[in-house]
C-alpha cells in the first residue's frame, strides 16, 4: 500500500514538471516566431503567392537567415543567425534542467537575471545583432552552470546524509535532511521512497523484533511472514532478500523434519491416513531424499496389508450375512494382493464351489423336468451330497437343498403305465426293455420321455412317444402295428 501511494505521488510531481516544461517551450517558440515575422510585416507588407509558397517550403532557420540578409540593416557580426539559434536552443535546454530544481525556481535574483538576458537576446535577435545574442547567452549559461553544479552537489550531500541516517535509524535527523533535499528538488524519487520508509519505520521496527523472537523460538513461519512484510515496507534493508531466502530454506527443513517425525509416529500407530498426509508434505519439499523414498515403500506395503485384511474382514461379514457372491468379490481382491496366501486361495475356492452349486440348483429348480434325465438325476444327487458342507453356513443353501431334494425325490418315484396292444404286436420300450406280445400289461417307469415300439411281421413298425410326469397317477398307451407293408 505504501509503495502504491509513493508511486501516485511521483506521478503527480512528474506531471507538474511536464506541464511547466511544455509552457516554457511554447513560450520560447512564440518568441522566435515573433522575431522572425516582425521584420517581414514591417519591410514586406505585400508578397505574392509564389513567394509565400517558396517561403513555406523553407526551414525556419533558413527563413530567418534570408530575413537577416535581405530585410534588416546590414551589421558587422562574427556570429551567424544559425549560430545564434543554436545558442538559444542550448540555453532553452539549460532552462529545462534548471526547472527541475525547486530551489533555483525560488531564487528571485537568478530568475530576474535570466529574464533580463532573455529580453536583451530578443531585442538583439530582432536587430540581427547575433554577436550580442551569443555573447549574452554564453555569459548567462556560464553563470547558470556554476549554480546548477552547486545545487546538484548540495542535493547529493543531503541524500547521502539521509541514507546514512536511515541506516543508523536516526529518524529526527533523517526528517530534517529529507526536508532540505526536498527544498532543493521537490519531485525527488529518492525523497519519496525514503519518506515512505520513514513513515513505515515504527511498523518495520516491530516486525524486526517479531522476526528475531520467532527465529529464537524456531517459529520460522512467523519469522518468514514478518520478513516478507518488512521487504514490502522497506525493500532497501541490507541483505533482506538473502535473509528471507535463508529463512525459507530453514522453514522447509523444519517442515520436512516435522513431516518425517509425524510419518514415523503414524506408522507405529498404523494410522495410514496420517502417514500418507505427512509423506505427501515431505515429498513436496524433498522428493528424492532416501528417507522419503523408504517411507513411501513402507507405506505402500502397509497399505497393501491393510487392504488385504480389510477385504478378508469384509468377506467374513458378507459370509455371516449369507451374501456369498459379494464375499467372493472381496476374497478375489484379497487373493490378488497376496497370490501366495494359501488360506485365502482355499477360502475363495470354497466360496466359488458354493456359487457353482447354487447356480446349477437354480437351473434345475426353475426347470424340474430336467430331472427326467438319468444323468441329471445322478448329478443332482451328487450336488446334494456337496451341499451338506454348507448346511451350517448358509440358510439359503439349506432352502435350495430342501427344494432340490424334493424335486429329485419326485422324479425318482416310478409311475404305473398300462400298455394296450392286440396280442399280435411285439411291444418294446426302447432303451428300457421288452413288454412282449400282450393285450394289456401294467409297467412302472420313472418320470421322463419314452419311445414305445410295436413290431409285427408284414406290418409297418409302430412308434409311440410317451411323456410321463410325477403328477401322472395312471397312464395308458396303445401300441398296435396294424398298417401292412
Amino acid at each position: 500500500m505504501l509503495k502504491k501511494e509513493v508511486e501516485v505521488a511521483k506521478g503527480k510531481q512528474r506531471q507538474g514538471i511536464l506541464k511547466f516544461l511544455v509552457v516554457l517551450l511554447l513560450t520560447g517558440f512564440l518568441l522566435l516566431a515573433v522575431f522572425w515575422l516582425l521584420p517581414k510585416w514591417v519591410s514586406e507588407p505585400a508578397v505574392d503567392e509564389g513567394v509565400q509558397a517558396k517561403a513555406a517550403g523553407q526551414s525556419i532557420t533558413q527563413t530567418r537567415l534570408d530575413q537577416a540578409n535581405n530585410q534588416t540593416p546590414v551589421m558587422t557580426s562574427l556570429n551567424t543567425q544559425e549560430q545564434a539559434l543554436d545558442a538559444i536552443k542550448v540555453f532553452d535546454q539549460q532552462l529545462s534542467l534548471m526547472a527541475q530544481y525547486q530551489s533555483l525556481q525560488n531564487d528571485v535574483d537568478l530568475m530576474q537575471a535570466i529574464d533580463a538576458t532573455q529580453s536583451r537576446v530578443s531585442s538583439a535577435f530582432t536587430q540581427a545583432d547575433y554577436d550580442t545574442v551569443v555573447f549574452s547567452l554564453e555569459q548567462m549559461m556560464a553563470d547558470n552552470e556554476g549554480v546548477i553544479m552547486a545545487t546538484q552537489e548540495a542535493l547529493e550531500n543531503h541524500l547521502q546524509a539521509a541514507a546514512q541516517l536511515w541506516q543508523d535509524k536516526q529518524l529526527l535527523a533523517l526528517q530534517t535532511e529529507l526536508s532540505r533535499a526536498q527544498a532543493i528538488k521537490a519531485d525527488l524519487p529518492e525523497w519519496l521512497e525514503l519518506n515512505a520508509l520513514l513513515a513505515a519505520w515504527p511498523e518495520v521496527e516491530l516486525l524486526l523484533r517479531t522476526a528475531k523472537t520467532a527465529q529464537l523460538e524456531g517459529r520460522y513461519q512467523d519469522q518468514l511472514q514478518a520478513l516478507i512484510k518488512i521487504s514490502q515496507l522497506a525493500n532497501d534493508l541490507p541483505q533482506l532478500s538473502q535473509q528471507i531466502g535463508g529463512v525459507k530454506k530453514q522453514l522447509a527443513e523444519d517442515r520436512y523434519r516435522q513431516a518425517i517425525a509425524k510419518a514415523d509416529a503414524a506408522k507405529r500407530k498404523l494410522d495410514l491416513k496420517q502417514m500418507r498426509a505427512a509423506i505427501d508434505i515431505a515429498q513436496q519439499l524433498y522428493p528424492q531424499r532416501p528417507e522419503v523414498i523408504h517411507l513411501v515403500k513402507e507405506l505402500a506395503e502397509l497399505e497393501r496389508q491393510h487392504n488385504y485384511q480389510r477385504h478378508l474382514k469384509v468377506a467374513e461379514s458378507y459370509l455371516a450375512n449369507d451374501q456369498w457372491a459379494s464375499a467372493f468379490t472381496e476374497l478375489k481382491a484379497a487373493h490378488e494382493l497376496y497370490p501366495n496366501q494359501r488360506d485365502t486361495q482355499d477360502k475363495k475356492d470354497f466360496v466359488a464351489a458354493y456359487l457353482k452349486l447354487m447356480k446349477a440348483s437354480s437351473e434345475i429348480l426353475n426347470q424340474p423336468s430336467l430331472l427326467s434325465s438319468a444323468v441329471k438325476r445322478k448329478r443332482t444327487a451328487d450336488m446334494l451330497t456337496s451341499m451338506s458342507l454348507y448346511r451350517n453356513l448358509s440358510p439359503s443353501m439349506v432352502q435350495v437343498e430342501n427344494g432340490l431334494g424334493k424335486q429329485l425325490e419326485r422324479y425318482s418315484q416310478k409311475v404305473k403305465l398300462t400298455v394296450l396292444s392286440d396280442n399280435k404286436t411285439h411291444v418294446e420300450v426302447r432303451s428300457i426293455g421288452k413288454v412282449g406280445v400282450i393285450a394289456e400289461k401294467t409297467i412302472s417307469l420313472l418320470p421322463g420321455s419314452y419311445l414305445f415300439e410295436g413290431k409285427r411281421s408284414g406290418y409297418v413298425t409302430k412308434m409311440v412317444k410317451v411323456v410321463i410326469s410325477p403328477e401322472d397317477a395312471t397312464k395308458q398307451v396303445k401300441v398296435i402295428a396294424d398298417e401292412r407293408i
